[in-house]
């Protein structure tokens, strides 16, 4: 999977080499976890591995607010959204065609990740790392509507995160 970063906020400075790196090593992690516990909707892992594409945007406070709105018709701020591109089926029927298919788009305040890392005492790096994974099981299809699968997305997070050494202190 190829995972395109972009920084389109201007207030803080990023390191968007490290943010590749990290961004890479979660989603061989996210690969990981999915093959050994497969969901049912995901037919073809494989070629999403070897060519989807993937993009990262690190936006500012008022640009999500303003997506968030426009998508999801609320009016706030959050950490982060996710579009995926097409559902799985069709990405399957993409990749076939195109094998540099678009997963879909993840879209994380650098504002809320800041606030965020400094509410739980950790690093902004770890908030990173759990938004883009938290924004990557959505693209997969995973929601937390409801309780069973709240733990299912929640405990797949976990696992992930702790398995590419993002542990929560």
């Amino acid at each position: 999977m190829e995972i395109i970063v972009q920084n389109q906020q201007r207030r803080h400075k990023l390191d968007l080499t490290s943010l590749e790196v990290m961004t890479n090593k979660l989603a061989q992690a996210v690969i990981d976890n999915l093959s050994r516990h497969k969901p049912k909707w995901i037919a073809n892992l494989g070629s999403i591995k070897k060519s989807g594409l993937l993009s990262l945007i690190i936006v500012s406070g008022p640009t999500i607010r303003k997506l968030n709105g426009q998508w999801l018709n609320k009016d706030q701020e959050t950490d982060v959204l996710s579009f995926p591109l097409c559902n799985l089926a069709c990405l399957d029927k993409a990749l076939k065609k195109d094998p540099q298919s678009q997963l879909g788009e993840i879209f994380i305040s650098y504002e809320q990740a800041y606030k965020q890392a400094k509410q739980y005492n950790h690093s902004l790096e770890r908030e990173l790392a759990f938004l883009f994974v938290h924004g990557l099981l959505h693209i997969f299809g995973f929601d937390h509507q409801d309780k069973a699968s709240e733990k299912e997305m929640f405990g797949r997070q976990k696992k992930i995160l702790n398995k590419a050494g993002y542990l929560r202190h």
